[in-house]
């Protein structure tokens, strides 16, 4: 705007010059014509002027405008990139994490009976994968199994006891992924730990494993109640995940044997 007008200042300067040595050189009418012409000539070159830096500036605003939704859209399918490369960094360290610690342990951190790894471990290693969670806003699932009929008055020799512990303990190992893990935590109580799963899938794998003790050598000889707890949709501490499947798993019991109950919400 500034240019534009500097350059009409111009030309009306050139005008009145022009003027003024026209009238030094030639009659008063002659000159009035002659500043008659030239006033219209100024005027058209205003108008031009004007005209052509209103095209200019319409044209940068276009192409800004055009510009500006592509880039735009750039950023934001760059930054969508990004936010999903660091979502899926974190699940996939979260799942390693898991799966290198329970590789990791001693076997004094196993329960002999079962396989599974013992209650000793159990509460440490399900706060460490709640606070994994926290960081990778990711779901984390309990479920608790009992075996039905199998507690400490039950008149089963300890052979058969032991066969049913084992052969349990070695159904949930295989049912489960390999970045879930399974303790022994009491004489027929077990549990598992399943990282990045909702309640619905924990309640899955805890079918799964009733189903395959129908079938097979084990199929009407032991079954299993469980309860399922999520975080963070029951509850956001341990030891509340702990107390929420096992309310669960008493929920599941009072309905008859071989079931499965989701716990309530808080």
């Amino acid at each position: 705007m500034q240019n534009k007008w500097g350059y009409v200042a111009g030309i009306a300067t050139v005008v009145l010059t022009i003027s003024s040595a026209i009238t030094g050189l030639l009659d008063l009418k002659i000159a009035s014509v002659a500043l008659v012409v030239l006033a219209g000539l100024s005027a058209t070159l205003v108008l031009i002027t004007g005209k052509l830096s209103t095209t200019q500036l319409s044209n940068i605003e276009k192409n800004h405008i055009a510009k500006k939704p592509s880039s735009i859209h750039k950023d934001s399918i760059a930054n969508a990139a990004e936010h999903k490369r660091v979502s899926d960094n974190d699940e996939n360290a979260n799942k390693e994490s898991a799966k290198t610690t329970a590789e990791n342990l001693d076997n004094k951190h196993f329960d002999e009976e079962s396989g599974l790894l013992s209650k000793s471990f159990f509460p440490v290693y399900l706060e460490q994968r709640i606070t994994a969670a926290r960081r990778t806003l990711r779901p984390v699932s309990l479920v608790i199994f009992e075996l039905d009929g199998l507690d400490t008055n039950d008149s089963r020799s300890p052979s058969d006891r032991d066969f049913y512990i084992s052969a349990v303990g070695d159904v949930v190992k295989r049912t489960l992924r390999e970045s879930d893990c399974a303790f022994r935590v009491d004489e027929n109580i077990f549990a598992a730990v399943m990282d990045d799963t909702t309640e619905s899938g924990a309640v899955w794998a805890a079918e799964r494993v009733r189903g395959v003790l129908h079938t097979g050598a084990l199929a009407g000889r032991v079954t299993v109640s469980a309860g399922v707890a999520c975080y963070p949709s029951h509850c956001l501490e341990p030891s509340e995940l702990i107390d929420s499947a096992t309310k669960a798993l008493q929920a599941a019991k009072a309905r008859g044997v071989d079931q499965v109950e989701i716990a309530a919400e808080q």
